[in-house]
């Protein structure tokens, strides 16, 4: 890998954690921070993301946190990887407009 280049599916890179235990592998903690200067504070959404079965994840968590203008979140995630994707790519060729 060169220096100075992150890897996008390197979540400690970008400020996740990854909590030691038998659990690692399905429990994510993220947080951002965005939108500096436009509130009193900057915009703090953390996410905790658990995996349910093998793609399927639980993710919960607070947006605005550091603002009186909060909200909460729960939702459900399916995620995909490159090699889901490349046995897509094949039958792309064929849909056209």
């Amino acid at each position: 890998m060169h220096e100075g280049f992150v890897d996008p599916h390197d979540r400690r890179d970008v400020g996740g954690l990854e909590p030691p235990g038998e659990i690692g592998d399905r429990l994510e903690i993220d947080n951002d921070i965005f939108d500096v200067g436009r509130e009193a504070f900057p915009r703090l959404r953390t996410r905790l993301c658990f995996e349910i079965v093998s793609r399927f994840w639980l993710v919960a968590g607070i947006d605005n946190a550091l603002n009186t203008n909060r909200d909460f979140f729960l939702g459900l995630q399916l995620r995909f990887d490159d090699e889901d994707l490349k046995s897509l790519l094949p039958f792309s060729g064929s849909l056209r407009p």
